[in-house]
Parts: C-alpha cells; structure tokens; sequence
C-alpha cells in the first residue's frame, strides 16, 4: 500500500464509492487528522483511510486481484496497528469495511483480535428543505461555542475541549474553521455539537448530553441549532451513530435527517 501525499483527484472516484467521502474530503484538505492508502497510485483501485479523530480505519475500493485483498489487511496489521499507535491513542480500533472479500480476509488476520462485529447509521440532512428557526429550551441558554465560551469555567468544559482537540488538533484550528453550539446553565455545561469533518461542501457532527439531563430535549435543542448554522454556511451535514444507540438516532429523526445506510463495522484490538 502507497500514502497518497498529492494528486488527489485520480483516487475521487474510488474514495467517492464510500458515503463516508465526507470524512476523507476533510482529511484531504487538512481539517482532520489522517492518512490515506491505496494499492497502486497510477491505478487505484483498493484504499486504507485512517481516521485519526475518531480513530476508525475505513476500507474499500474492488479488486479482481484475491491477493490484493490480502496484502491490504496485512498493511493494516503489521504498518498501522502498531505499539507506537497503541500507546498513542488506544488499543482498540473500529474498521468500517465495504465488501463481504474485505470482512473474510481480516477474520482471518485478526482471528483471534475481532472482539465485537456490529453495525452503524449515517443520516444526512437535506439543506434545501431547510425550515426550522432557532430552537431555545427552558431549561438553559444556548450559546455559540467561541472563545470566551473556551476560557469560561464551565463544569464540564474539559470533555468539550478534550472532543474539539481530538479531532481538530487544538482549540486554534476550531476556533479558525469550525465551529458549534452548546446548552449552559450559570455554571455548568450541559450539552454540545460541534463540526466535525469539515470541507467545502460537507460537515459532520459531534454531539454529547451529560447523563443529568438526557431525554429532556436539550439535545435535540442544540443540533437543531447547529444545523441551522450549517445551513447558513451552505454545509451538508452528516449524522453517525451506532445502530443501536437509540437517543443519538432519535435526535437525528427528530431535527429532520434521513438514514442513508447501515453498514457495517468491526472492532480489533491489537
């Protein structure tokens, strides 16, 4: 497998076939964290992305080649699930797979380090269908995330920081290019979205609830807003979820996203 560095365009096509494109636009265009691998770099035709905010390994592409196959999860094992990628993030990873030759070449590698096989939602929203104002609760203000919302001393502020730096690197970059919105009483944090896997035409979403006050609608409060902000920024929002997390999907139901596919996705430790 080869790092693809420039000349993007010859693999769109292939990394187009996922839905998650999305995610590898924002990796493409230095917004988020991540390397991108294919098989041959003049014909491509299989492809390795590592996302390196969520920490989530995508693969795919087709091949009439089995061998290619086999050398691509053999680059997994051996050039990306390493000791020094264990110590720098976790021992756990999710791969996201695209094909039934992909899932029966890695049952194979990683036989013995597949601990859980299960399935995700993703869900996109429709901007031009667009009619939803600003959304306010009784139950607490919400706010913009900017930087004198950052420098407050919010209980809570630490896991909103700890998200925003996962995946944008630092609060700088964030604070330039991102952006999102939470739920605040006086002093405590309550509730934040923000944007995730940024590019020109698409944005994802991060979306957390302290456990205090799920199922209160503040949730749903706060990504009805943000996606109102995307829709002034001519963002396509993206959703994704574990299958089975039901409040995740039933917000995402509830502000107006529509499923696109289930697909599946393993769990290695290594």
């Amino acid at each position: 497998m080869q790092k693809v560095t420039k000349n993007y365009e010859i693999i769109r096509t292939l990394l187009n076939s996922n839905k998650k494109s999305f995610v590898f636009d924002s990796i493409i265009n230095g917004y988020t964290n991540g390397q991108i691998y294919v098989n041959d770099l003049d014909k491509p035709e299989l492809y390795v992305v590592m996302d390196g905010g969520n920490f989530v390994l995508y693969v795919g592409g087709e091949t009439d080649d089995i061998n290619e196959y086999s050398k691509c999860v053999k680059f997994i094992q051996e050039s990306i699930l390493t000791k020094e990628l264990k110590e720098e993030f976790d021992d756990h990873i999710i791969i996201s797979y695209t094909s039934e030759t992909f899932i029966k070449e890695m049952k194979n590698v990683f036989k013995d380090s597949i601990v859980h096989e299960s399935f995700k939602s993703l869900y996109k929203y429709d901007i031009t269908k667009h009619n939803q104002k600003s959304m306010n609760h009784e139950l607490c203000d919400i706010k913009l995330i900017d930087q004198e919302l950052l420098d407050s001393n919010l209980e809570n502020l630490s896991e909103l920081k700890n998200e925003i730096n996962s995946m944008w690197g630092s609060l700088k970059p964030f604070l330039k290019d991102g952006f999102g919105y939470c739920a605040v009483t006086e002093n405590k944090l309550l509730s934040w979205c923000t944007a995730e896997f940024i590019s020109s035409k698409y944005c994802g979403i991060g979306i957390e609830t302290i456990e205090d006050v799920q199922g209160k609608g503040i949730g749903t409060t706060v990504a009805t807003n943000f996606v109102k902000k995307c829709v002034e920024k001519e963002l396509i929002p993206y959703w994704d979820s574990w299958l089975k997390n039901y409040p995740s999907v039933k917000i995402a139901e509830k502000v107006g996203f529509d499923k696109i596919e289930d697909y599946p996705v393993i769990v290695v430790k290594f």
